[in-house]
């Protein structure tokens, strides 16, 4: 380790040959004997390669990997061979504010803190601060909860090499299918957690694509991109499953949760917010920008929610007090949305539809939770009536919770599942159409907004009893 570099500018190398280089030069001309440059290459091609090797400077490091490991694991390199006490990791594709390195060195010279993060967020709720000032975390679990989950743009983030070092974060982004492509928010949170961290907020870079190919991350026959709401939710689950742990105060360990979601909400409804993301940006994701009704967004907002709600219920993580505001729900707030959305008659009624369904939701899952709570067990429904062979109407949320409940009861088979829109089989159950055959003593539909003719339709077609998951909590 080069002692004498109080930061070292780390850049992860890939095929953007030009793009990168400018980018050496650019950093190298500050001739700031703070800072040195060091290359991670991840076996681009000759052009890239034979580019990188033609320069020369006693503050630049070139490295290349043995074989081509990929983005996160590239990332994950790229940092590790940092030998300054600070690391700042960089991607060559970014074109970076240079003035915005200098106020950093600056900082670190007379502060000590375990690392943080140039540049602007995904999030809106604190003031973007004006560039070249710096704002500091104290670290504990309030900052951890607050930074923790945010999902953070690799270029920017920097860390003080004794924190990584001591720091378990190989893991983070060898294992993209477990952790996700946000490795440095997981690293973020550990930081936060153990020591300060430092926040500068301002345009440090602009992401810059080729017109030679989409990113490595959507190729394929199957693009999962980062904003689509399923991958979103996969992505805050996973950080709420590995984080959450950490906490060991109640209070900021929901906090932190919520936060996930909150900014997974964010993300999820960004392309349809033209003014965040422009139409090059979009083009190179192949999408096309478009607006997206109030409606919509609120329906997303409530998804997250509910979402939210039942992980933190599987997980036994917080309580169930603060629902009714997190649901935002009341008579007064229905009707300021509803007022939002416009006159359209159409627009009222589908709201008004969606609320009384998010308020049957509610109150299903509040009348679920406090029964546990009491002690008692579904199970005790279905013995009571002498029910043995269960069918499931209806695989959503509360589809997959009675499920799960029911597994493992003696003398209690799940027999099948029914939904209109699933297919094959779940957790090993077979899932069949509303219209096909299936055999049983009860059906539970877990649909209670369509209830009443879901009922009359299956009655037509059934001799098994029909009944409510509603009747099941209540009964």
């Amino acid at each position: 380790m080069n002692n004498n570099n109080l930061l070292s500018i780390c850049i992860s190398s890939f095929n953007k040959s030009e793009k990168c280089v400018d980018l050496i030069n650019k950093l190298i001309g500050l001739n700031d004997d703070r800072l040195n440059v060091v290359v991670c290459d991840d076996c681009s091609d000759a052009e890239t390669w034979d580019m990188l090797q033609g320069i020369s400077d006693s503050h630049f490091t070139l490295r290349r990997n043995s074989s081509n490991l990929g983005a996160c694991p590239n990332w994950y390199e790229t940092i590790d061979h940092g030998d300054g006490k600070y690391c700042l990791h960089i991607l060559d594709r970014d074109y970076i504010d240079t003035g915005m390195i200098v106020s950093l060195l600056d900082f670190l010279e007379n502060n000590e803190v375990g690392g943080g993060y140039l540049g602007t967020f995904f999030y809106n709720e604190r003031p973007q601060r004006v560039n070249g000032e710096i704002e500091v975390y104290k670290g504990g679990q309030d900052s951890a909860s607050k930074l923790g989950g945010l999902p953070f743009h690799p270029t920017g983030f920097f860390v003080k090499k004794d924190e990584w070092k001591k720091g378990d974060f190989r893991k983070f982004f060898y294992d993209e299918k477990k952790y996700g492509i946000y490795p440095h928010s997981y690293v973020m949170c550990f930081i936060a957690m153990n020591s300060d961290v430092a926040l500068l907020s301002g345009p440090f870079h602009k992401c810059v694509f080729s017109n030679e190919g989409r990113s490595e991350f959507y190729t394929g026959k199957k693009m999962e991109l980062w904003w689509d709401p399923p991958v979103v939710m996969n992505t805050s689950r996973k950080m709420v499953t590995e984080l959450a742990g950490i906490f060991d105060n109640q209070d900021y360990r929901n906090n932190f949760i919520l936060n996930c979601f909150k900014h997974g909400l964010v993300r999820a409804t960004i392309r349809n917010r033209q003014e965040t993301m422009d139409a090059g940006q979009m083009t190179h994701y192949g999408q096309k920008p478009r607006a997206l009704s109030k409606h919509r967004l609120l329906w997303i907002n409530f998804w997250f929610t509910v979402k939210y709600y039942l992980f933190q219920r599987r997980r036994s993580i917080g309580g169930i007090s603060n629902l009714g505001n997190i649901l935002n729900i009341s008579g007064s707030n229905r009707k300021a949305i509803i007022k939002l959305a416009g006159t359209s008659k159409t627009n009222k009624t589908v709201l008004e539809d969606d609320f009384r369904k998010s308020q049957e939701f509610y109150s299903v899952m509040y009348k679920w939770l406090k029964l546990k709570n009491n002690g008692y067990s579904i199970k005790d429904y279905f013995e009571k009536h002498g029910f043995r062979r269960v069918a499931i109407y209806g695989m959503r949320e509360l589809g997959e919770l009675l499920y799960d409940e029911l597994q493992g009861v003696e003398c209690i088979r799940v027999e099948c599942c029914i939904d209109r829109d699933m297919e094959g089989a779940y957790k090993g159950t077979p899932i069949v159409r509303p219209d096909e055959k299936y055999d049983a003593d009860v059906i539970v539909v877990t649909a209670v907004h369509y209830y009443c003719g879901i009922e009359s339709d299956l009655r037509k077609r059934v001799d098994c009893k029909v009944v409510s998951i509603e009747d099941v909590l209540y009964g």
